[in-house]
């Protein structure tokens, strides 16, 4: 659940949700790897749902036909973030995700800076739309 707290709050814009989700998950000993990785899933799902978007269907019709389909909690920040993001927009988080992942392998000590770092990037991205 907090990974879909951290996810939706950077999607959304909200920073101070953000930072409260992902201090809950650190706080309990989520690996800032697994959430790098599971950020990027998000996001790629997001340029996914995005594109049966751009290609003429509503955004609540996209998530009601969705495999798996979202959790009713998270249908409004999703439909909000399918609002909020661009597919070019959404191929720059992930490419961003991807680096902050590689990164946080070669030095695993930073892996929890780049993690915050990254996702706070893409937060205030999101709160500029």
């Amino acid at each position: 659940l907090v990974i879909d707290q951290i996810a939706d709050a950077a999607g959304t814009g909200h920073a101070h949700k953000l930072e409260d989700a992902i201090n809950r998950a650190i706080g309990n000993a989520v690996d800032p790897q697994r959430l790098l990785a599971t950020s990027l899933i998000h996001f790629n799902m997001l340029r996914r749902l995005r594109a049966e978007v751009d290609s003429g269907r509503s955004a609540r019709d996209v998530l009601d036909n969705a495999r798996p389909r979202p959790h009713f909690s998270r249908r409004n920040a999703l439909e909000q973030q399918l609002r909020l993001w661009t597919d070019p927009a959404l191929a720059n988080a992930c490419e961003r995700l991807q680096t902050a992942t590689g990164e946080s392998r070669r030095k695993p000590a930073l892996a929890e800076t780049l993690f915050r770092r990254t996702m706070l990037a893409l937060c205030m991205a999101a709160a500029e739309r």
